[in-house]
């Protein structure tokens, strides 16, 4: 594997790893991965961009995204626990992130999983 492929991967395991732990870092994301890999940010950024056709700030949105989308389904949270929960400074912050990601409100989105017919217990 090619060696930019390997440091993207790296950088993509390590936001992982830091979004489902929860170790969201004091300090900025970008100093984080900085200094956990050792290497300027800019050159980490580039790599990456290169590597994945997206930043890494992007990549990072749509990891919160998602995780928001199983936190609203799986423990039924409200949309400001979500918000709190993953670090964002506000809910109409999130709220407009997560409709630039998935095209939809979280409240809709909600509602539309709420409306599909449970497959639970139907025969």
């Amino acid at each position: 594997m090619e060696k930019k492929q390997l440091l993207a991967d790296k950088i993509r395991q390590l936001i992982k790893k830091m979004m489902e732990s929860g170790d969201r870092p004091l300090v900025n994301t970008s100093r984080y991965i900085s200094e956990k890999l050792q290497l300027n940010y800019t050159y980490l950024s580039n790599v990456f961009s290169e590597v994945y056709g997206q930043s890494i700030e992007q990549f990072i949105i749509h990891c919160k995204i998602d995780q928001a989308k199983s936190m609203l389904l799986e423990n039924h949270a409200v949309i400001q626990e979500v918000a709190a929960r993953l670090n964002y400074s506000s809910n109409a912050h999130f709220s407009t992130q997560f409709k630039a990601v998935t095209g939809i409100r979280p409240s809709e989105f909600m509602r539309m999983q709420r409306n599909q017919p449970s497959e639970v217990g139907s025969t």
